[in-house]
């Protein structure tokens, strides 16, 4: 079964070596997506859909109170987005399979 906007987040922060999975959902994907319209430059598909992808996973990782864990900025800005596309990688993938029902969201085990 597929889950709509939901995803795993994978994040590592390169220069601690903090990594972790994360849930991110559709809330975290309709802020990431009004804040990239009012914040991201016209500067091409490509990489507006990176600006995209880091807006979305921040959100959901901010949602969870978990910014300082992975070094990400307190407030996101358009430089603060460059500086944690230079520090930190993320790769977000759609959920199968089942899902937690309780406590911290943590991605499913494949």
């Amino acid at each position: 079964m597929k889950y709509g906007l939901l995803r795993t987040v994978q994040v590592c922060n390169t220069t601690t070596g903090e990594s972790g999975t994360h849930l991110v959902g559709a809330g975290d994907y309709t802020r990431s997506q009004m804040w990239c319209k009012e914040n991201v430059p016209e500067i091409g598909e490509d990489l507006e859909n990176l600006a995209g992808t880091y807006a979305w996973a921040w959100h959901g990782l901010k949602r969870q109170g978990l910014c300082e864990r992975y070094g990400l900025p307190e407030e996101l800005t358009f430089d603060a987005l460059l500086d944690m596309e230079d520090e930190v990688t993320v790769y977000l993938d759609a959920v199968e399979g089942d899902l937690p029902l309780a406590g911290t969201p943590q991605a499913p085990a494949r």
